[in-house]
């Protein structure tokens, strides 16, 4: 579970890699490569859970990573803004931004 949640960090951190439009493949195999070890990861930490908690606190240890899980998917998605990839061009910089803006497709009103 360690091993899988090492790669995944340096998977993402590759990531960085990709500044242009030329590099988007890169992405998309790190994203492939990323969702594959999570495969290994979510399963051995859902099992580790019973093993560490028992009885009463399985219900909170297991309501604990749950929710943990979701905050951090709902914070991730605010800081999403501010964060912007610099390099990526804006509407003002005549490029084409290369992550996309939700802004425009309506996704991004879910948490507003």
């Amino acid at each position: 579970m360690i091993a899988a949640d090492l790669v995944r960090a340096g998977i993402v951190l590759l990531m960085l890699l990709v500044q242009s439009r030329e590099w988007v493949g890169l992405a998309y195999v790190l994203l492939f490569a990323e969702t594959t070890m999570w495969a290994f990861f979510e399963p051995a930490r859902g099992a580790v859970i019973p093993n560490i908690a028992h009885g009463r606190e399985l219900l909170a240890a297991n309501t604990l990573s749950s929710t943990t899980w979701s905050v951090t998917l709902a914070v991730g998605s605010a800081l999403e803004e501010p964060w912007r990839w610099p390099s990526a061009g804006t509407a003002s910089s005549g490029k084409r931004p290369v992550v996309p803006d939700l802004r425009k497709s309506g996704a991004g009103h879910a948490l507003s």
